[in-house]
């Protein structure tokens, strides 16, 4: 079982806003997850964000260890992905995965190169690009009020960008779908075949789709010849950072 710290939550109004990475505060939402979990301790206990120094980061860390000599967590790792919060993490033996967005579209190769380097699991969120890569939507965009149009960290479902995003789509379609998987099993199954270290996170709504994502076990990894071709055919892609 895996949950963040980091974000300000008014558990009762179900709103948020703004972070907090004191000690205490930290601590406050460790007791708070094992409540609403049900758990003795959490498996893995993730920043969110909100270290914004490597001071801060410093100070984390050592609030997750204390966490970890206690029995309350298993381990921890971190989501904010810059590489000086990673490389402040990776400097305990406690952080076992760094959290970032990988998908078809791309990933921060920098990332990736510090997993590889000190061992650590890539947990890779928003891995169908959310959800553009399940095939689907084409012209048409998530209905008014839907959090993925208006949001700073993607773009897929711009008015303006929309249609690049579904022409990369389509250049790699059949690829994707080599074998008669569903594009969603030759989204993971891409993942799966580019790195060892990569768990994706797909999100699910519904049964079916929780069946369709877990489909990707069986059908396994995507062949290495049309992996290769992906990467090479979306080398252009503004997520290859």
């Amino acid at each position: 079982m895996a949950t963040k710290f980091g974000l300000r939550m008014d558990e009762t109004r179900r709103t948020g806003g703004g972070t907090d990475v004191r000690p205490e505060a930290i601590r406050a939402e460790c007791e708070a997850s094992l409540r609403r979990l049900g758990l003795d301790a959490v498996d893995l206990y993730q920043l969110h964000g909100g270290a914004e120094t490597l001071a801060a980061a410093e100070d984390v860390v050592a609030t997750c260890e204390d966490l970890l000599a206690e029995g309350k967590i298993k381990s921890f790792g971190t989501s904010q992905d810059d590489a000086g919060t990673v490389a402040v993490f990776v400097g305990s033996d406690g952080c076992v995965a760094v959290q970032t967005q990988v998908n078809v579209f791309g990933w921060t190769a920098a990332t990736l190169e510090a997993a590889h380097n000190y061992g650590l699991a890539v947990l890779a969120r928003s891995p169908l690009a959310m959800g553009m890569l399940s095939g689907k939507y084409d012209t048409n965009r998530p209905q008014p009020g839907d959090v993925r149009l208006d949001t700073p960290w993607w773009d897929y479902f711009d008015a303006d960008t929309m249609p690049a995003w579904l022409q990369r789509l389509d250049t790699v379609r059949d690829l994707l779908t080599v074998g008669g998987r569903t594009l969603v099993q030759g989204a993971l199954g891409y993942l799966l075949a580019l790195d060892p270290s990569i768990i994706p996170l797909p999100g699910i709504r519904t049964v079916q789709q929780a069946r369709e994502n877990a489909s990707v076990l069986a059908v396994g990894r995507l062949p290495e010849a049309e992996t290769a071709e992906i990467t090479a055919l979306l080398a252009d892609s503004p997520e290859r950072r």
